[in-house]
Formats: structure tokens, sequence, C-alpha cells
């Protein structure tokens, strides 16, 4: 119970970040399963200002939450000049433990896929 009063009193302030962000780099949806939770967000930055690379994996207990939910995330990395990844991944209850884990590195090996084919290392 504690668990689930802490996440629906996150929701005021990451509704603000959502609100208040600016969309000033689009993403790239890449999908690397069959399911339509299987897929990644690439926000490449207008200027690179290094080699780095964020890989992001919401939150949400397994259950709640989408790569889309957190593109602010992705707008700051690449404002600051990362390249940055929002992997998504089929939720609780519909998919069971560990289909979450095999999702987020099926993701992050498509990701990274993905970026060598773009010259990004």
């Amino acid at each position: 119970m504690n668990d689930l009063f802490r996440e629906y009193a996150s929701y005021p302030e990451l509704m603000g970040k959502l609100i208040r962000h600016k969309n000033i780099i689009t993403p790239k949806k890449v999908c690397f399963g069959r399911n339509s939770a299987q897929y990644f967000l690439h926000f490449a930055p207008l200027v690179p200002k290094c080699g780095k690379v964020v890989f992001y994996v919401h939150g949400g207990g397994w259950n709640s939450g989408s790569p889309s939910v957190f593109k602010f995330i992705g707008q700051r990395f690449a404002q600051e000049g990362y390249h940055c990844i929002l992997l998504g991944y089929r939720r609780t209850p519909f998919y069971r433990f560990p289909s979450q884990i095999e999702d987020v590195c099926a993701g992050y090996k498509a990701a990274l896929q993905y970026l060598k084919s773009r010259g990004i290392n």
C-alpha cells in the first residue's frame, strides 16, 4: 500500500513536467518486437557534445508507464548533447515476469544495433 501511495503522489509532479517541457527534438520510434509496447525512442542531440548514450528504462512497477510518458527525460538529455534511448516493455498483468526483463534486454540489444548502424558508438 505504501508503494501505491508514493506512486500516486508522484503523478502531479510528473504531469507538471510533461506540460512544461519543450518539444525541441522529435524522437525516432523504433520497434523491436511484435507487441506494440516493445519499442524504444531515440532522441538525437541537435549538437552532440560527447559520445555517450543514455539508456532510460521507465518506472511503474512493470505495470504502468511507457517511454512516451517520459519524453521530457529524452528531451533534456538530447538538449545537453547526449543521445538518449527510452526503452519500452510489455507490462503486467497481461505479460508475466520475466517478460519485462526480456524486453529490456532485447530493446537494449536492438538499440545498440540501431545506434551502430547510424555510426554512433
